[in-house]
């Protein structure tokens, strides 16, 4: 019997097996892991070029955005803003689902907000 909650991993399990599943189960794991990183790095350089167009602040782009790692000979760069939003993510996560969805509605109340303000300030100022 196949829980009618689950993903692939249940699936695969029920499926094919427990070999199937345990790497079907890392491969969810791989990927989330991939999709928030790659959020957070995007983020980082958003929120390091903003700072650049606000303030002038050119400085700040190599603290925020890219820190060499093993000296110069080598070709990785650690970007440490995007460290800072995947901890803050991961304890907002750690707190619970409500806290989490509480901090997630209001996330998505300032995003509409914001967008709602840019749209009346452009039927306001606008020409057609």
């Amino acid at each position: 019997m196949i829980p009618a909650s689950g993903s692939a991993y249940i699936y695969t399990y029920v499926a094919f097996g427990e070999v199937y599943a345990f790497c079907v189960g890392w491969n969810l794991i791989l990927g989330y892991g991939f999709t928030a990183s790659v959020a957070a790095r995007a983020w980082a350089d958003y929120v390091g070029d903003f700072l650049v167009k606000m303030t002038g602040w050119t400085w700040i782009i190599p603290y925020c955005t890219e820190v060499q790692l093993f000296g110069d000979s080598v070709d990785y760069t650690c970007s440490p803003l995007s460290v800072v939003v995947v901890v803050l993510s991961t304890l907002v996560l750690l707190r619970g689902a409500k806290d989490s969805s509480t901090f997630n509605n209001t996330i998505c109340v300032t995003n509409l907000s914001i967008l709602a303000l840019i749209v009346i300030s452009a039927f306001a100022t606008g020409s057609v």
